[in-house]
């Protein structure tokens, strides 16, 4: 710990620090981080600012994402309860109520602060067996940044275009599925694993055959529709925190990237594998262009 000691106690102003290196700073009554503080990771970044009680989160306060989102709101007991707002990446945000850190029921606004649409959003985290309450509403956010189109790859079917400039680093797609274990991933052919992501710990997210038709089945999220490039301009992403989906996977611009331009990741195929439209592009780039390089 930094900081004074009175009759064994840690008070005043001073900083506790963890054997992982991650710390909290504040004022200590009693032993104990009381009043305004703030927790830092190991490597010195905020993860929550605001009140303390008793040394834990405990009244206003800030918690910051490793994916460029923050909620903001009232914790108790170290989790946000009653009125919070969520903001994405782009400071636009889902306001409302959240029970036992969970949002129950949330409004969008956008990034100037203006209620946009009625509908209302709640935690709706996919299982085994379900996917999402409401499959054809959008996720707000990715509906300003990205759209469905055919790729300009011939015979890859549809691609994800972006619909406005997009900054390097930046979050632009959610790839949200049902939780299938990588075992059972494993024993399904090629086409029915199309749209099917590793997730963590041999779990894996997935949007089956029967849900790919996005106008008319399931559009809550596009990060599937992104194709192949090994000259991506974007990569896939752990999105630790999404307060409709849970812990999903998102796709992340590696550079900027241009209205309209389509947004590619890296699938981590090898040289000649791939679905069947992969495997032909590759032979035709190498035909038209004398080598092994794909543009």
């Amino acid at each position: 710990m930094e900081g004074q000691f009175r009759n064994d106690s840690f008070e005043g102003e001073g900083s506790y620090i963890n054997p992982d290196g991650s710390r909290l700073q504040g004022t200590w009554v009693d032993g104990e981080l009381t009043g305004e503080g703030e927790e830092l990771d190991e490597n010195g970044v905020i993860v929550y600012e605001g009140d303390f009680k008793g040394g834990v989160r405990s009244g206003k306060g800030k918690l910051f994402f490793y994916e460029g989102a923050r909620l903001r709101g009232t914790f108790v007991d170290n989790v946000p309860q009653g009125d919070c707002a969520y903001y994405y990446p782009n400071g636009s945000s889902l306001r409302g109520k959240w029970k036992d850190g969970e949002m129950v029921s949330a409004k969008y606004y956008d990034n100037e602060g203006k209620a946009s649409g009625t509908a209302i959003y709640h935690l709706d985290e996919s299982t085994k067996d379900h996917l999402n309450d409401m499959p054809l509403l959008s996720d707000p956010y990715e509906f300003e940044l990205v759209y469905v189109k055919p790729s300009t790859i011939p015979n890859s079917g549809e691609g994800l275009f972006a619909k406005e400039d997009l900054p390097a680093n930046f979050v632009c797609s959610f790839y949200n599925g049902i939780r299938i274990s990588l075992k059972n991933a494993n024993k399904k052919t090629w086409r029915a694993n199309a749209n099917n992501i590793s997730l963590n710990n041999g779990t894996c997210v997935d949007i089956p055959p029967e849900y790919n038709d996005c106008q008319k089945v399931y559009c809550a999220t596009l990060g599937h529709k992104a194709n192949h490039h090994p000259k991506n301009n974007a990569m896939y992403d752990t999105y630790y925190n999404h307060p409709r989906f849970g812990k999903i996977k998102c796709i992340r611009t590696l550079v900027d990237v241009k209205k309209d331009d389509e947004i590619f990741v890296d699938y981590g195929y090898k040289k000649g594998t791939g679905p069947l439209w992969y495997r032909a592009y590759e032979k035709e780039k190498r035909r038209t262009d004398g080598n092994g390089d794909l543009h």
